[in-house]
């Protein structure tokens, strides 16, 4: 699929060990907005779950408040629900055998749908899912249908429209802005050093294993910071902030979070929020992969691990898959003519 996967702690989980902590949740208070709210609190609402993730309920409906480039296009949409979480940039596989969801992916055909995690618990939808496109898609012969699709861009339901033959609702995309622009820097450099960092630790504690940094981390990853080399930088603010949103994403998708702790990540749309909130998952997951490499009496080879990550990036080579050092005229050892399209 030319999509490469990297699984950084595959020896533990984070499964109900996490859980946002009251600054955390403030933040997004501030923000999110609810039908109902005054006397009552969101949890006695029945729309905040275990991991401070928020629920759809139309009797109480969610309003984002913020800057104005927050909102994005509002549109009505069929709502496919899983158990899962897709991230944006991430891809997934539907196996579709409901005759209603089966009519939702042929109706669909090349455009856009929803994808929402549906709380078995609290049976309800979450507040906020993603768009999601089909990439492929195969008819199988009892009926079902395997698809395999990609996450596009986050949304939040507004309102429902109809439930046959399928759900359909009522949705607004959403992006990232930033209170404190100054600290997001060393936020991404500190979350890529840990990516790196674990991944050299699985390498150590299971030789036998694999491990390769995902080409959506290294396609948005930060700026590397090198000594004696002057950054440059052409961006906007509005592609930077949407590639710092991007590499966010990117390392969602590695990590062994469940679908819970995925959503609290997914709605909030304060970017330095979600960069802490990543990062202090990476560092305890860190710090446990430290602690297993130690006790195999593996602290030499740690210490190494950390001091080359803080001081250079010669570890980054062997990270990158071989085809991301060439450019698309650039085959087989030797440059080539090519098209170019004028629009």
């Amino acid at each position: 699929l030319g999509y490469y996967v990297l699984i950084v702690i595959d020896s533990f989980s984070f499964h109900g060990s996490y859980s946002v902590c009251p600054t955390a949740r403030l933040d997004l208070r501030m923000k999110w907005q609810f039908g109902g709210e005054g006397s009552k609190s969101r949890e006695d609402l029945g729309i905040v779950g275990s991991e401070g993730e928020f629920y759809f309920d139309p009797n109480k409906p969610a309003v984002l408040k913020g800057v104005a480039s927050l909102h994005g296009k509002k549109q009505t949409i069929p709502i496919f629900p899983c158990s899962s979480t897709l991230i944006p940039l991430a891809t997934d596989f539907l196996n579709v055998f409901e005759m209603r969801h089966r009519q939702l992916i042929y109706d669909v055909g090349d455009g856009l749908f929803g994808y929402s995690h549906f709380s078995q618990q609290n049976r309800k939808l979450s507040l906020v899912g993603t768009l999601a496109r089909i990439k492929n898609r195969k008819l199988l012969n009892d009926g079902r249908t395997f698809v395999i699709i990609e996450g596009v861009k986050r949304f939040y339901i507004t309102d429902f429209v109809s439930e046959r033959p399928y759900v359909k609702a009522k949705v607004c995309t959403f992006g990232d802005y930033s209170e404190t622009p100054t600290i997001l820097d060393a936020l991404e450099q500190k979350i890529f050093k840990e990516v790196r960092v674990n991944i050299k630790f699985m390498e150590l504690l299971y030789p036998s294993k694999t491990y390769v940094i995902g080409a959506n981390i290294l396609k948005y990853r930060p700026t590397l910071c090198l000594d004696g080399v002057r950054q440059v930088s052409l961006a906007t603010e509005e592609s930077e902030m949407q590639r710092r949103a991007n590499f966010s994403f990117a390392v969602m998708d590695m990590l062994q979070i469940n679908a819970q702790v995925k959503l609290m990540l997914l709605q909030d749309h304060l970017i330095e929020s979600r960069l802490k909130k990543i990062l202090r998952i990476l560092e305890k997951g860190g710090s446990l992969l430290r602690k297993e490499a130690i006790a195999k009496g593996e602290k030499s080879a740690v210490d190494t691990i950390d001091a080359a990550a803080a001081n250079n990036y010669s570890d980054i080579d062997d990270m990158f898959p071989p085809e991301s050092w060439s450019p698309e005229n650039y085959v087989n050892g030797k440059w080539t003519q090519t098209a170019v399209m004028m629009q």
